[in-house]
């Protein structure tokens, strides 16, 4: 083990302590391997202790193991980088910084940056648009001791979500039940006032990853109208993801998200035995489209991923599952504002189903959802699939 010049005493710091070993052994003489160099205290291995191991004692005079942690750690995003920058740390013996790299926070980072960094900024080069990149950074001194991280920061290039909820990170209960699920990119937090309408948080609940227990009688998650998700229309672009588990009933009419309402909207739903993929247009004055009732059977207890697409300007509206399309409609226009508040596990209000019944619902949701994300562009098919294969491989769906 490497012990910073001074530390006689080889407890990670440079104080009064290794003075007084210093002292005790002031001008002994004839040290060498055999006795350690006098335990320590002939630090130059000249064969006695004098000036030269005191000049190296006060050097390093209050010098402490390791630097400190770097402070104010930020993180910007552009189309294909991702740009971190932090605090210069003051240590005088300071060499450098190290930046680590995760797909998840507080878990499984990697060092990315070789060789050690020398400036307080770093430009990540070798990331994939959509994916979500967490970072630490530490401080190195010249003896190459590392400091505890800094704050965690997260970013992800190319098309920016306006809603990313993520089963664990941000989520505020009352003992396991859920009062708020926190948008980790905006204010869309997902919330429930009422106690006995709260969901549960289930830890390894997907592939050991957390996840929101929908146990049906009316439990479920309002998101209030905004001008990101509802009413700052009208859309030409949306990409809706949804990672979730089915429970063994597969038959009732299960709503797991919908926004909007009768006229207007977007769901994702079960309905005997299938997930259905649904939008709508129908106000008489506005170009109308939908419902779109897109389809495809699903397994009971089973994780699936899936996805919305309506692209106006190519006129179509694609859903997929688990990453292969279900199906794909034409002739699409945009979607135009559709207030009635946002819900997960339930139809808030109003909604439109395939078939044109029981539009109000409730349609309470009996499974789990781990993640969810909205973006306001139709993502691109590389984008699209890279972010759908991270979340199948982080849920172990598929395959």
């Amino acid at each position: 083990r490497v012990f910073r010049p001074g530390d006689l005493d080889r407890d990670n710091d440079v104080d009064i302590f290794d003075v007084q070993i210093l002292v005790a052994r002031w001008l002994w003489g004839e040290c060498g391997p055999f006795n350690e160099w006098c335990s320590g205290a002939d630090q130059t291995a000249g064969g006695d202790v004098g000036f030269g191991d005191y000049t190296i004692t006060a050097a390093h005079w209050l010098a402490g193991v390791y630097p400190a942690a770097p402070q104010g750690l930020a993180a910007g995003a552009a189309e294909t980088t991702i740009s971190l920058n932090w605090d210069d740390n003051t240590e005088a013996d300071l060499a450098g910084y190290n930046v680590y790299r995760s797909l998840g926070p507080s878990s499984d980072y990697v060092r990315i940056n070789l060789p050690l960094l020398t400036g307080s900024e770093y430009v990540d080069t070798n990331v994939d648009n959509c994916i979500t990149y967490y970072y630490l950074v530490t401080a190195v001194d010249r003896f190459g001791f590392e400091s505890v991280f800094s704050n965690e920061v997260c970013a992800n290039a190319g098309v920016q979500p306006v809603m990313r909820l993520i089963a664990g990170i941000g989520v505020k209960s009352a003992g396991l039940y859920v009062s708020n699920w926190q948008d980790q990119v905006g204010h869309n937090d997902a919330k429930q006032t009422a106690t006995n309408s709260r969901p549960v948080l289930a830890s390894n609940a997907i592939n050991g990853q957390p996840a929101i227990a929908f146990h049906g009688t009316g439990r479920h998650l309002d998101v209030a109208d905004s001008d990101d998700i509802n009413t700052g229309g009208p859309y030409s672009g949306k990409t809706l993801i949804a990672v979730f588990k089915t429970s063994s009933d597969l038959i009732t009419r299960q709503v797991i998200w919908e926004q909007g309402g009768g006229t207007r909207g977007l769901s994702l739903y079960l309905d005997n035995g299938n997930l259905y993929i649904n939008g709508w247009n129908l106000k008489d004055t506005e170009p109308q489209w939908g419902p779109t009732g897109l389809n495809a059977p699903v397994l009971p207890d089973t994780a699936c991923l899936t996805t919305l697409v309506l692209d106006a300007d190519a006129g179509t509206f694609e859903g997929f599952l688990n990453g292969a399309s279900i199906g794909s409609i034409d002739g699409v226009d945009r979607l135009y504002n559709h207030s009635d508040d946002g819900a997960l596990g339930h139809v808030e209000s109003a909604t439109k189903f395939h078939d044109l019944t029981n539009n109000n619902g409730p349609a309470d949701f009996v499974g789990l959802i781990a993640e969810f994300h909205q973006y306001n562009q139709a993502l691109s098919t590389t984008d699209r699939q890279t972010l759908e294969a991270v979340l199948m491989a982080k849920y172990a769906i598929g395959g």
